[in-house]
């Protein structure tokens, strides 16, 4: 479920490990640590553990306890939560809560180029009034969110090319006609020599689409779509025996067909 509804940012697995530590639960928790949060002793006093291991508790966007029972047999309610559940902030807000800049929201949430935006918010923020004030906060969330994307983006590439691939597509996108447009340009320019990256990419971005489309259909995959992510899976695996392949891609590559 988390694979398959997790990319909506509208819902989350969290595991909580209430029996003894053994190997086959320090396995699972290597595998998916990065994908799953997992806590131990966890117990909720209005979501108490039934009969039979394992048990699950599903709750709506607002804290309530919807169903109870086995895992699979809650996936059904899953897909009609996740659509009434509302839209996530978008993270180049920075938490603000906006009242006088509500115009401005859904371009940043959907990766409009960031530049005419801010120069509309920095025209607003001269005046000393709360739409000004707002303005003025607004705007210095935005350059924060850039600077410290540009700054992971940088990072990540070491550790994650092919998905880092992907996220410079759209942070480009994003900085177009600002200073660090170049520099993220260049970084792709980068990555794309090496065909074992932009091959890892382009089948995460297959993915993306086939789950998202998964996702938001509420009779779940149809079979073309199944068989869309196998071939999806062969093609990494066939990527992943390239003797030039990367220790760093090919353990991104791992890491990915892990994943659905």
């Amino acid at each position: 479920m988390q694979k398959k509804y997790g990319g909506t940012g509208k819902f989350t697995v969290f595991l909580s490990f209430v029996q003894r530590f053994n190997a086959d639960a320090g396995t699972f928790l290597t595998q998916n640590a990065r994908i799953i949060p997992v806590y131990e002793q966890i117990r909720l006093p209005h979501a108490p553990c039934g009969k039979g291991i394992p048990h699950a508790v599903l709750f709506d966007h607002a804290g309530n306890v919807v169903a109870t029972g086995f895992p699979d047999e809650l996936e059904t309610k899953v897909a009609a939560l996740v659509k009434a559940a509302p839209e996530p902030p978008p993270a180049i807000l920075g938490g603000l809560d906006i009242k006088f800049c509500k115009s401005y929201v859904a371009p940043l949430a959907k990766g409009n180029p960031i530049d005419p935006i801010l120069k509309r918010l920095n025209e607003m923020a001269v005046k000393d009034d709360d739409p000004g004030k707002e303005a003025k906060q607004l705007a210095e969330a935005v350059n924060k969110y850039v600077e410290k994307e540009n700054a992971r983006l940088k990072e990540a590439s070491e550790s994650a090319p092919a998905r880092t691939l992907l996220d410079l597509n759209s942070f480009v996108m994003q900085v177009k006609g600002m200073a660090c447009e170049q520099e993220a340009r260049d970084l792709i320019a980068k990555l794309r020599k090496d065909k074992c990256v932009v091959q890892l990419s382009t089948a995460m971005q297959q993915v993306d689409t086939l789950l998202d489309k998964a996702a938001k259909n509420t009779k779940g995959s149809s079979r073309a779509d199944d068989k869309a992510l196998s071939t999806a899976k062969d093609a990494v695996k066939k990527m992943m025996a390239d003797p030039k392949i990367t220790e760093a891609v090919s353990k991104e590559a791992r890491e990915f067909i892990q994943t659905f």
